[in-house]
């Protein structure tokens, strides 16, 4: 321990040396005694810690702030150094490490770090379930080889897991085996339960969540406000009025080969169509229809108008119209309701036309029946519209149903 010393100039004090040295004013020597007739000095102390005695300090320092010197330095003096001490210094407590730059070798990076995260939930899980299990008396033989994989276990997961595994085992087993007064519950039971709390959580999580994990950008989440799942809609064809040829014919291009795919998938004849168009006049029920047409046929439900499209910066159009389609993809089956379709996808070559405005519809157009468009896509655009004869003839030659 070294001391410090600090001038005191209204009273006169004199410290005598001890095992640690001393130091004053008048430089005296470690074992005699010295003062000093115009001012006196006090003695404050500095101690040097070692770094490896933290966790000593720390447990000292619990009682609180601040400890007597001579309780504080106790235990410093007499300890001594642990002796990983120098394995230690060659280490550093912050470790960087950086993933690889080839892709190859990336890809290969995050499945291996995949499957350490997977490993380590399924050790947290198992360990979980034999807890439960030790403390309501109950065992299973084959708890190591329970698939608990895209759950992660709680104690309170772990006991409803246990639990439902409980009843299952004794609805179905006549003569349960006990062995050493414990109920052994089968694997099997484990994982059935398993399965329904997944089943329950995907229940009760929110659809923007999901829909927000399958946007790789920022130009697909725009459209995650604009998907509405069929069952919030409510409207079904029993609630509108007459229409029963629409309905009938709603029924069979849209509502069959979406529920029934492979009924459609040999032959140009029976290959769905990829466009329908609703016109009328205003109030005759088009977006009624589109709306009931989402709940029956059970599809994810997009609506979009012409501000889900356009931007202020040049070029984005593009960028969104061709995120609208990779997005709905990843949700198919779907339908893209585009309301007022004449307003999006007007004729082109007017004398008022925006070249912005023309390279989105060129845009849609290529991603909804282009080049790289696959017959399998199950995509459908549905509009609606009271001016048809203002669309343009590529629109109209995408839309065969009117």
């Amino acid at each position: 321990m070294l001391t410090l010393t600090s001038p005191s100039n209204n009273r006169k004090r004199s410290s005598s040396g001890g095992r640690g040295g001393r130091a004053t004013g008048n430089g005296g020597g470690g074992g005699g005694g010295a003062s000093s007739s115009t001012s006196s000095y006090q003695l404050l102390p500095l101690v040097i810690v070692d770094p490896s005695r933290f966790d000593t300090l720390r447990e000292w320092g619990r009682g609180g702030w601040p400890l007597p010197l001579k309780q504080l330095t106790e235990g410093l003096r007499s300890t001594k150094r642990s002796a990983n001490y120098e394995i230690y210094k060659l280490f550093t407590n912050v470790m960087s490490i950086f993933p690889p730059k080839e892709d190859d070798q990336v890809r290969i990076f995050n499945k291996q770090v995949e499957e350490d995260r997977r490993i380590v939930i399924s050790r947290s899980n198992l360990n979980e379930l034999n807890k439960v299990l030790e403390e309501h008396d109950l065992y299973c033989m084959d708890l190591l080889h329970v698939n608990t994989d895209g759950v992660v276990l709680t104690k309170k997961k772990a006991e409803k897991v246990v639990g439902w595994a409980k009843n299952h085992c004794l609805s179905l087993s006549l003569v349960p085996l006990i062995k050493a007064e414990r109920l052994c519950v089968p694997r099997e039971s484990l994982e059935i339960a398993i399965s329904r709390l997944k089943e329950q959580e995907t229940l009760t999580k929110k659809p923007s969540q999901n829909l927000k994990n399958l946007a790789k950008d920022e130009y697909e989440t725009n459209f995650v406000s604009a998907v509405v799942p069929p069952g919030e809609i409510g409207v079904k064809f029993d609630d509108i009025g007459a229409l029963e040829e629409v309905k009938k014919a709603l029924n069979e291009l849209v509502i069959l080969p979406m529920r029934r795919p492979e009924l459609f998938s040999r032959g140009n004849l029976l290959r769905p169509c990829k466009g329908i168009l609703l016109f009328g006049p205003p109030g005759t029920g088009k977006t009624l229809m589109a709306k009931a047409l989402a709940t029956e046929a059970g599809a994810n439900f997009i609506s979009i108008t012409g501000s889900t499209l356009t931007s202020k910066w040049f070029g984005d159009a593009e960028k969104l119209t061709k995120a609208l389609f990779s997005f709905a993809s990843k949700l198919a089956p779907v339908i893209i309701f585009v309301d007022e379709v004449d307003s999006l996808l007007g004729a082109r070559g007017g004398a008022f036309e925006h070249e912005a405005t023309r390279r989105m519809r060129n845009e849609f157009m290529a991603a909804w029946d282009g080049l790289r468009t696959k017959d399998s896509q199950r995509i459908l655009i549905l509009g609606a519209t009271n001016r048809p004869f203002d669309l343009d003839d590529a629109v109209i030659r995408r839309l065969p149903r009117r």
